[in-house]
Order: C-alpha cells, then sequence, then structure tokens
C-alpha cells in the first residue's frame, strides 16, 4: 500500500484547502460538507478555527486543534484521485 505523505497546503476560499503532496501530486478539498454532518467537524465552519489547520511534523496528518485530524490517505483520494477522474 502506498502511504501518501503532505508536503504542504494552502487554504483557499471558503473551507476549501489546496494540498500538495511529495509524490507532486496536488488537489482541493472542500471541508464545507464535512462540517455540515455536525459533532466535533461542526468547528470546522468557524473561520478562526478553520485556519488553524497543520501538517503533522511526519506529513501523514492534516490536523486542528482538539484531536480534530484527517489522515492523508483519505486527502489524497479526496484531492487527487477525485480530480483525476
Amino acid at each position: 500500500m502506498i502511504r501518501r505523505v503532505l508536503h504542504s497546503f494552502k487554504l483557499e476560499g471558503d473551507m476549501l484547502i489546496r494540498l500538495a503532496f511529495y509524490n507532486g501530486n496536488a488537489g482541493t478539498v472542500d471541508f464545507k460538507p464535512i462540517s455540515e454532518r455536525g459533532g466535533m467537524f461542526s468547528r470546522l465552519a468557524d473561520p478562526q478555527f478553520f485556519r488553524k489547520a497543520q501538517v503533522s511534523d511526519d506529513g501523514r496528518i492534516l490536523a486542528w486543534p482538539g484531536e480534530l485530524e484527517f489522515c492523508a490517505d483519505a486527502l489524497y483520494e479526496q484531492a487527487v484521485a477525485r480530480e483525476a477522474s
């Protein structure tokens, strides 16, 4: 199994994040539908909270405070694989 590793990210527009991966691929994830799931994900709708995103030291996680985390593999599928299809 190929393990995806995040290189960097850029906040784009309302709840969009452009992700760049170490394999050279890039894509955008829209976090609005995720925030609309409610519960712990609803915090993503707060612009100040959303701007606190960080990539983990090993590049395997995009995280927000309070242990709100998304693994690089799932983000790759959302960002890159979807754009390629």
